[in-house]
């Protein structure tokens, strides 16, 4: 029995303190990092979209056709947010072969750099971050 309630008390600490491990530091939604100044740093980044079909590339204006909370969750670079995005940018028009979201940051910014790219005729998704 006491065997049991150890188990239960060392499960009890261990999974909070699996949220300090998470395999992407930058989301800081459940845990108490989510009040640091770090969120505030995300500000400073803006963002740019591009789809590419057969014969040209297009810069997309994300504000006319994204709600300002999606945007946010863009700018802080979730990935399921980001990967919805590019598989719903495919969806909307067949003759775009590739989308890529990229996120700049100005000097001085905790946030790094990151952009992905879906093929759309593969799904597959190219992620790369620069991390500062």
């Amino acid at each position: 029995m006491s065997l049991a309630i150890g188990a239960y008390l060392l499960w009890q600490v261990a999974l909070p303190l699996s949220y300090y491990v998470p395999p992407d530091t930058g989301d800081e939604r459940f845990a108490w990092r989510m009040f640091s100044a770090r969120f505030l740093y995300n500000n400073t980044c803006t963002l740019s979209t591009f789809e590419r079909a057969a014969t040209s590339t297009r810069q997309i204006t994300l504000e006319p056709i994204l709600h300002v909370g999606w945007l946010v969750a863009l700018k802080h670079g979730r990935p399921a947010v980001v990967e919805k995005f590019l598989q719903s940018r495919c969806a909307a028009d067949p003759s775009v072969t590739e989308v890529r979201l990229e996120r700049r940051c100005g000097a001085g910014s905790a946030a790094g750099a990151f952009s992905s790219t879906l093929n759309c005729a593969t799904r597959a998704v190219d992620n790369r971050r620069e991390i500062r």
